[in-house]
């Protein structure tokens, strides 16, 4: 156990040496508060889904924090600069990405270092667009949106090159360890710049996802401005995000080294957080369903809000969620909008918190009500808060939600945009240092920051190792990182400008496991127990410690024994030269007679002799005492079957006392007495006084020894007892470890199966849809032939009653017959009458004919006359001309 906690320091002060890492990822939340307090904003009431409001006045404090921090993204770029506003810096990292053919050029360093880290980055991009998203107009307000849209896609192109193929993503260029082994400008830098990659042999959900939701918000800023970059973007982003949920897995367990610098706790709030921009991005409700119903439950932590940061998205995924709920969304089920009302109920907790006179305000703040939570790079979470306090805040204004509830007591929206304001204020110098954390702002502040290009001038002529005399000097840095913010103050609100104070003078991520704790601990309190699992693991410890203690308790009672032993031991040979001394001087003065002589000196010599017996009987004891299974034999201490050690009294273990009752041993045993009498003779009584007070205090100290032998026996036999509850408590924490991860595979299996199940489901819901289309069809149907039948019934019945008249009929023309013959014989008589009528027809036809021949005759004869009459007539006009012209 000992051996194990001097490892576990030992990492602990390895991972803080390196822990130096996010002056750009606090910077961008830094970013975004200020756009959103640049100017102040009165609110109209809509029903859009953009955070709304006609500009107001610009307030100009922020408005120059805002420009300042934006300044730092040029001082962190790598690649080919093109109009540099930064006289200090110049092209570096030209060949990074070269060995694989891919040009990784671009990017941002991180921090002071020279290291380009993928994860980081990528959440850099999201909350950067994040904030152009919600408060662009701000930033177009004092010139600033430009520079933010050419700072993102500066990140964004290096994430393009990055991810070659759908299911490869390359995470990090150059190598740690060699990168902090050399204090030089980038664009100096000669060392060997490695690629890390994540794939499907060794996946990394988390920063895939991440990439995907820096790709998929990125998208949304570039839709109206660039639309084929935005397009390209949101391929990205559609499939790493498929890599990252297909293939599930750490990316600091696939890659271990990375644990040092940027390890990740988890990647359930990363696919959620991907999930949710990929909606915005798309209007898909796949992925909404992706982030309530399917996955939310798992990995949303709804009731337990977190503080945001780099690796912890959970805060952040319930304010983004919790805007679709205030603005409403379309064709979602009762359960998915459940889901949004526990995200949008968590992100109220959140808030709640945040707020220091509230119920349920975390008490993690400084003196002046700065969140404060832990020591690494402490800023981080409090202007993270800010972001998103300032965010909820126009959301409720925007869609006219007037009031918070924090159990049972009411704030209003400037509540959460107050608290924002005073978080930024403390951060640009209302502080009792009365200094400003973020570099070049105001008269005072930190002039020693942690950054290889700052603290190195321009023309320095410096390589790898010598570059580090600029780290160690004493003199301000020479060029301004403009726009970086520190780490932050301690607790007590102080602050130590050092360029060697890697705590305050850098952004901190510290990506170590001892702090990572701390990241995640509950947002409600921060000093509540760590996961269960930490709880576990500390219990063996913790009970090995008390042993070891109670232990070293006994070790120590026994040893102190010893020295009393000795000094008992001391004690009666001085006697024995007392009395040595005394016979010496009755042998002198013996003037009695010799046989008073003689008997004082049998006396003398049989006290003498009493004494050395019992010296001797004490340091036998002692040898005995000393080892283990003589100290047992002599103790009377044995193995009994089915009852374990008893002592020589027949008592159990369990039954022994753990304290030295000294009264009991006041008077020697009586086998005791016999002994010395047999050896001795009859003793008078004042020699029997004074060897009843000497074999007092002998069998007083054999019993003291003897019963601190049976306390070492007990605490042996608890030390071995709880040692093995120790060891089998552990065997069955990897049994159960074990039986935890079969059954995470078995539960992923069976969604994979789940998702396959619920395809086929969904076809045969389809099926069996059409089957009772098909089936009420076919009773339509029936109940037509059914009407049909009847009416064939009914034609029936008719045409039957129709045959029963014509049968009728049929009699009365039988009994007609005779009748029949008679109107024969008239249409016999009638016939022969028509014969003659036709005869005489014809006759009359053929006389028509003749009249009209005739009557032809007489037309053309007619048409005759009028010719020559018409001729006449024209005849009669040319006369008539020519009498004229006479």
């Amino acid at each position: 156990m000992e051996e194990r906690a001097e490892k576990a320091a030992q990492k602990g002060s390895k991972t803080e040496r390196w822990c130096w890492r996010l002056i750009l990822l606090v910077t961008v939340a830094l970013v975004a508060t200020m756009a959103a307090l640049t100017l102040l904003k009165y609110f109209k009431h809509s029903n859009s889904s953009r955070v709304s409001g006609r500009p107001g006045p610009i307030v100009q404090k922020y408005s120059e924090a805002l420009q300042l921090s934006m300044q730092f993204f040029d001082i962190q770029k790598s690649g080919k600069l093109v109009d540099n506003p930064i006289p200090w810096r110049g092209d570096s990292g030209l060949r990074d990405g070269s060995e694989e053919d891919l040009d990784l050029s671009k990017g941002l360093y991180d921090a002071g270092d020279l290291i380009k880290f993928g994860f980081p980055m990528a959440f850099t991009a999201t909350v950067l667009s994040w904030a152009i998203l919600e408060y662009g107009d701000q930033m177009k307000a004092v010139k600033q949106l430009d520079h933010a849209h050419e700072s993102l896609k500066w990140i964004t192109d290096y994430l393009i090159n990055a991810h070659p193929s759908p299911n490869e993503l390359y995470i990090q260029v150059g190598d740690p360890d060699l990168d902090h082994k050399c204090w030089q400008r980038p664009e100096v830098m000669t060392e060997e710049r490695p690629l890390i990659q994540i794939n499907t042999s060794f996946p990394g959900t988390d920063v895939a996802a991440e990439t995907a939701a820096a790709m998929a918000s990125a998208s949304l800023v570039f839709r109206k401005i660039n639309s084929s970059y935005s397009k390209l973007l949101l391929m990205h982003a559609q499939q790493l995000f498929a890599f990252a949920d297909t293939y599930r897995g750490s990316y600091s367990v696939s890659i271990p080294q990375v644990q040092i610098y940027y390890n990740s706790t988890g990647y359930g709030d990363e696919l959620l957080w991907a999930a949710t921009w990929l909606y915005h991005a798309t209007g898909d409700l796949t992925y909404f369903k992706y982030a309530t119903e399917q996955n939310g439950p798992a990995f949303a932590n709804w009731g337990s809000p977190s503080w945001f940061s780099w690796d912890d998205k959970h805060a952040a995924t319930q304010v983004l969620m919790s805007r679709i709920s205030f603005f409403g969304t379309k064709d979602i089920s009762f359960a998915e909008n459940m889901d949004l009302q526990k995200y949008r109920e968590t992100a109220e907790v959140f808030m709640c918190g945040l707020l220091p006179d509230s119920p349920t305000a975390t008490s993690s703040r400084t003196a002046s009500g700065l969140i404060w939570v832990i020591k690494w790079n402490c800023l981080q979470h409090a202007v993270a808060s800010a972001f998103l306090a300032v965010l909820y805040s126009d959301y409720m204004l925007t869609s006219q939600t007037e009031v918070l509830y924090c159990d049972g007591k009411s704030y209003k929206p400037t509540d959460l945009r107050n608290f924002a304001i005073s978080q930024v204020d403390y951060v640009l110098g209302k502080n009792p240092m009365e200094m400003s954390y973020l570099v070049g702002y105001g008269s005072k502040y930190p002039q020693y920051v942690h950054h290889r290009g700052s603290s190195i001038p321009a023309d320095a002529r410096t390589g790898c190792q010598d570059g580090f005399k600029w780290l160690n000097s004493f003199n301000p840095n020479p060029n301004v990182a403009a726009g970086a913010l520190v780490g932050g103050p301690f607790l007590n609100e102080t602050y130590i400008d050092n360029r060697n104070n890697s705590m305050q003078e850098k952004k901190k991520r510290c990506a170590g496991r001892r702090r990572r704790r701390h990241q995640h601990q509950t947002f409600s309190s921060c000093t509540q127990t760590p996961s269960k699992s930490l709880a576990f693991s500390s219990i063996p410890k913790g009970m090995a410690a008390e042993e070891d203690v109670e232990l070293s308790t006994f070790k120590s009672q026994l040893s102190q024994t010893q020295e009393i032993w000795k000094q008992e031991m001391e004690e009666r040979e001085s006697q024995v030269d007392v009395l040595q001394k005394k016979l010496m001087e009755v042998k002198v003065c013996i003037e009695g007679s010799e046989e008073d002589s003689k008997k004082e000196l049998e006396v003398l010599w049989r006290r003498v002799k009493t004494t050395a017996t019992l010296l001797t009987y004490l340091k036998s004891k002692a040898r005995l005492m000393a080892v283990p299974h003589l100290a047992h034999t002599s103790c009377g201490i044995k193995q009994l079957e089915g009852v374990g050690l008893v002592d020589k009294d027949g008592t159990p273990l369990s039954g022994w006392s753990r304290n030295v009752d000294l009264s009991s041993f006041d008077s020697p045993d009586e086998d005791t007495w016999i002994g010395i009498s047999k050896q001795h003779g009859p003793l008078d009584e004042q020699d029997a006084t004074y060897i009843g007070e000497l074999l007092k205090s002998v069998q007083m100290v054999t019993d003291v020894m003897e019963a601190l032998v049976k306390r070492v026996v007990l605490a042996e036999s608890e030390t071995a007892i709880e040692k093995e509850k120790v060891t089998v408590g552990a065997e069955e924490l990897k049994k159960k470890s074990i039986q935890i991860e079969n059954m995470s595979l078995k539960l992923e299996e069976m969604e994979r199966f789940a998702l396959g199940t619920n395809g086929i489901l969904t076809e045969m819901k389809q099926r069996v849809e059409d089957l009772v289309e098909e089936t009420y069809r076919q009773r339509q149907r029936a109940a037509e032939n059914e009407q049909e039948l009847c009416r064939v019934k009914r034609d029936f019945e008719s045409l039957k009653s129709y045959v029963s008249s014509l049968i009728t009929v049929r009699e009365t023309l039988l009994s007609s017959e005779k009748q029949f013959q008679t109107i024969e014989k008239l249409f016999e008589r009638l016939v022969a009458k028509t014969t003659q009528l036709e005869s005489e027809k014809i006759q009359k036809e053929t006389e028509v004919q003749k009249l009209m021949e005739e009557n032809v005759k007489l037309s053309a004869l007619l048409d005759k006359k009028e010719a020559q009459l018409l001729a006449m007539n024209e005849q009669c006009k040319v006369m008539a001309l020519s009498a004229s012209n006479i």
